[in-house]
């Protein structure tokens, strides 16, 4: 509590108070899933339930079109809603 606050209290009784707060939000939680280096390894049943899934970099081994592909399907596969994906230093390489 800052001093302009505790103007309306007297000091004794400014200590024995509890300030509640309100929540800067009243929606459900937002569940976020980030995940990085799976090169091509099918983690499905790894993936938690989410809302946003992050593939944060190396979804492949080689970054081949064909594995890119493999990785795309998978990841579009997955039941969260919003989907991110940064491409790693393997997927760069070709």
């Amino acid at each position: 509590m800052t001093t302009a606050a505790m103007s309306t209290f007297d000091m004794a009784s400014a200590e024995n108070q509890t300030e509640v707060v309100a929540p800067l939000f009243s929606a459900p939680a937002l569940r976020i899933v980030c995940v990085s280096d799976t090169h091509n390894d099918d983690c499905t049943g790894k993936i938690p339930a989410g809302d946003v899934f992050i593939h944060a970099g190396d979804m492949t081994d080689g970054g081949k079109l064909d594995e890119l592909q493999r990785a795309f399907d998978w990841i579009s596969a997955l039941p969260h809603r919003v989907k991110v994906v940064v491409a790693g230093t393997v997927t760069c390489h070709q």
